[in-house]
């Protein structure tokens, strides 16, 4: 999954309370005829990650996270380039809907390992949720998320998660050409997966029709 609905993509394991190897918030709807979507709340796809939030206003329950965050972050003062550290830190930071922190620890992380597409895709969705929460700088963040996104097939050009999360960004920005393309390349690549099955409905009940397979 790292929702647009991008999915965030990592995919190291990791206990999810979840209990679900993807999640998804809400959907969005559509106003027939003119094309224009509103979006309600956003379906985001997701691999395995933790829930927790972050060290400031932690609750006493989450004692455990709040150490794990500390110790990961003396990991990183002490070693800037502990690639390890820095992109658990940013999946911990994203689950806490804490995304500029996120992005910062993603970023680090990809100058270390620029080839991973998988932090690469959810670096593209932590732009994404942002763009949601800043209506100012909505299209600046709606631009870096596709950029990430699409960088990702660079060095993965059958990234499924990729694939539907660009057509989630060119959804919400109402490109629906663009959508459609997206998550019909999404739906080639598996069409037994949800991030498939899903792009599939989208396109057949929201954008236009999928040619017959």
């Amino acid at each position: 999954m790292k929702g647009v609905a991008p999915q965030k993509a990592e995919k190291e394991k990791k206990a999810s309370p979840r209990g679900a190897p993807l999640s998804f918030l809400q959907s969005w709807k559509v106003t027939a005829g003119v094309g224009v979507f509103l979006v309600a709340t956003l379906i985001i796809l997701r691999l395995n990650s933790p829930g927790e939030s972050a060290v400031p206003g932690m609750p006493p329950e989450h004692e455990g996270l709040v150490n794990e965050i500390k110790s990961l972050q003396q990991a990183v003062e002490a070693n800037p380039k502990n690639s390890d550290a820095l992109l658990r830190l940013g999946n911990i930071y994203y689950d806490q809907r804490m995304f500029p922190r996120a992005i910062m620890m993603y970023e680090r992380y990809l100058e270390l390992n620029a080839s991973d597409p998988n932090a690469r895709v959810d670096l593209g969705v932590s732009y994404f949720e942002l763009a949601l929460q800043d209506s100012v700088r909505r299209d600046a963040y709606f631009a870096s998320a596709k950029k990430e996104i699409e960088a990702a097939l660079k060095y993965a050009p059958k990234h499924q998660l990729a694939f539907y999360n660009l057509g989630m960004v060119n959804l919400h920005t109402g490109d629906l050409e663009k959508a459609a393309d997206w998550f019909n390349k999404c739906y080639a690549v598996d069409s037994t997966t949800e991030a498939g099955q899903r792009a599939h409905q989208l396109v057949k009940n929201h954008v236009t029709a999928i040619p017959p397979s």
